[in-house]
């Protein structure tokens, strides 16, 4: 129910250096909608949030984003074509996969 209070945990009993792999709906497919067990989805941009460099809040926790990949629901040439327009239309990504490292 507390993204901020999960991130700050997570950063309190981390140490330095430290990976996270962060596996979360995408915010561009009707799963993280109509799913009752997803309170949240994220973009590309949710967890910058977390980054000292750029918070607009007083977070108590400070990460780098170090990759993101995606799930994708099509392969082939499908997947070729439609990776580059995942942002405009709905339900080409399911999941994002963001790996954070732990800045202290």
């Amino acid at each position: 129910d507390d993204t901020v209070g999960i991130m700050e945990e997570i950063y309190r009993v981390c140490k330095k250096g430290a990976k996270i792999d962060i596996i979360v709906p995408y915010f561009k497919t009707t799963g993280a909608f109509q799913d009752p067990t997803h309170k949240r989805f994220f973009t590309e941009k949710t967890f910058q949030y977390f980054d000292k460099r750029n918070q607009r809040y007083d977070f108590k926790c400070d990460f780098r984003v170090k990759s993101i990949t995606y799930k994708y629901v099509a392969t082939g040439w499908k997947l070729f074509v439609l990776k580059y327009f995942k942002r405009f239309i709905w339900d080409v990504v399911k999941t994002m996969r963001v790996e954070l490292e732990v800045v202290k």
